[in-house]
């Protein structure tokens, strides 16, 4: 089971019922489901007024593995997470394949571009102590995507944040555990 993020900041477009409009969801207290499938997104206050005091008392489950292939109103989706002052951006480009993301640690920022077409593989190293950030393994599984393998406690537990298999087709996906490096 994951821990819950206390200081996490979710900015996610989501779907609405009305498709020019999208719902905004930010400062947000937020924990991770124990398959790492589900954001589970919990109050905030009025910015999310879209939901009604509804979702403030229930919460919200945002479908990880929906942020690879669904269809949005625009195509660019960002999720960022405040963690102990260490900020995330996570933006995902479907129109042109690709995948930024920006790690910004004490003035040590590290920009990966991810070609999904190319599955191509790429490992952040870099943090201080030369620690492993993250692991992006897009040769051994096609579809399957590792986001920040988090050094935390004096670099020397690591915690994978984000780990998600997307569902091809009516294939059965099954849910592989981030590699901590």
């Amino acid at each position: 089971m994951f821990p819950r993020l206390p200081r996490a900041i979710v900015s996610v477009k989501v779907k609405a019922q009305d498709p020019e409009r999208p719902i905004m969801l930010h400062n947000h207290s937020t924990v991770l489901s124990s398959d790492n499938s589900t954001l589970q997104v919990i109050g905030g206050g009025g910015n999310c007024f879209s939901f009604g005091t509804a979702f403030n008392r229930s919460g919200f489950c945002l479908d990880l593995r929906g942020l690879l292939g669904a269809s949005w109103t625009e195509h660019t989706t960002l999720l960022s997470l405040d963690i102990e002052e260490h900020t995330t951006l996570l933006s995902l480009d479907r129109e042109e394949h690709t995948t930024l993301l920006s790690l910004d640690r004490e003035e040590h920022t590290t920009l990966l571009s991810l070609d999904r077409e190319e599955h191509t593989t790429l490992l952040s190293l870099d943090r201080e102590e030369h620690t492993t950030l993250l692991s992006l393994d897009r040769e051994e599984h096609s579809s399957h995507l590792t986001l920040l393998s988090l050094d935390r406690e004096e670099h020397s537990s690591h915690t994978t944040l984000l780990s998600w298999l997307p569902e091809r087709g009516n294939q059965n996906t099954k849910q592989e555990e981030g590699k901590n490096l």
